[in-house]
């Protein structure tokens, strides 16, 4: 719906290709164009409603990457 600066630390968008308020389609090009990782949720909605458990281990596995690669 607006327009988003480029973000300057490094970011992962989770994002359902459901999703009823932000197009799917929209979020990738974003993604795209600024070389941000995406992670796709099928069939996932904008509130993830019943994918909380697979949101969480996602960003869970997120932080913990981003843990170890800052010890390194």
């Amino acid at each position: 719906m607006y327009p988003f600066r480029p973000v300057a630390l490094p970011t992962t968008i989770i994002h359902g290709d459901a999703d009823e308020v932000v197009p799917y389609d929209v979020a990738r090009h974003y993604a795209e164009m600024h070389g941000i990782d995406l992670i796709t949720l099928v069939n996932a909605g904008h509130f993830f409603h019943g994918r909380l458990i697979e949101l969480r281990e996602h960003v869970r596995g997120l932080l913990t990457r981003d843990e170890v690669v800052r010890a390194t």
